[in-house]
Order: C-alpha cells, then sequence, then structure tokens
C-alpha cells in the first residue's frame, strides 16, 4: 500500500483500477506512461496487495 500511496502523491491519479490479484479487496491500480527516469523512454507500473 505504500507503494500505490508514493506513486498517488508523486503521479496523480491511476490510469486504470482492476480485481486484485493477491486478495480480493485490494484493487490492482495501474498508472501507464510514466517518465520514470531521465530520457524519453515510458514505464507502465502496477501496483497490488499481498500477504
Amino acid at each position: 500500500m505504500d507503494g500505490t500511496r508514493a506513486l498517488y502523491e508523486n503521479y496523480g491519479k491511476w490510469s486504470k483500477k482492476q480485481p486484485g490479484k493477491y486478495q480480493d479487496n485490494i484493487n490492482r491500480m495501474v498508472w501507464e506512461e510514466l517518465k520514470l527516469l531521465e530520457g524519453d523512454e515510458l514505464f507502465t507500473v502496477i501496483t497490488d496487495g499481498t500477504d
């Protein structure tokens, strides 16, 4: 959940919300086309919860 919060605080609202893979009560949050590093490369980042 800390990763999800950090992405939200730094990059804003996610692009997609999907059902969780590991826990039914925690959704996957997907950020698409994020510029995380120097250069032109863009990334897709997915956060999900697990025990």
